[in-house]
């Protein structure tokens, strides 16, 4: 569940803005259904926010969840910081799209243990080492912080 105050969606010990003209998808496909999907207003990638209870750390989580599944691994889990919160980020892709995850592990006592924000894009769409330079994708990761 989230909540909303003052222009800020919350999820746990974590706040963030939504960046103006995204489209929000509520009935996106996912294995796992929390949060929710934003659209950028062209449609040419989505950016999906959740927060889950995976057991391990975020490092482990892609060692472990991701490499086993046939994504395709194109490049290193590498360590990321973000207004305070700390985690791993890493580049995959399967067939037909390209992904962009970072995942940030959270303090104790919340909902949720990690909060994961995913952007993906069709193979043919946008190159994978540009998806974070998507207007979109930056405003978000800039409002994104620990509250």
């Amino acid at each position: 569940m989230l909540y909303y105050k003052n222009g800020r969606f919350k999820m746990d010990s974590v706040s963030f803005q939504l960046p103006d003209g995204v489209y929000i998808d509520t009935e996106f496909k996912s294995v796992i259904a929390t949060g929710f999907e934003i659209v950028d207003p062209n449609g040419r990638f989505r950016v999906h926010i959740k927060g889950e209870n995976w057991e391990e750390n975020s490092y482990k989580f892609f060692e472990e969840f991701i490499f086993p599944f046939g994504y395709d691994n194109l490049g290193q889990i590498e360590p990321i910081a973000n207004n305070g919160m700390k985690g791993h980020q890493l580049w995959y892709q399967d067939t037909k799209t390209n992904y962009l995850e970072y995942r940030f592990d959270l303090p104790k006592g919340g909902d949720h243990a990690n909060i994961s924000i995913i952007i993906k894009a069709d193979n043919n769409q946008i190159p994978v080492s540009e998806l974070h330079k998507e207007p979109v994708f930056v405003k978000l990761m800039e409002s994104l912080r620990l509250d």
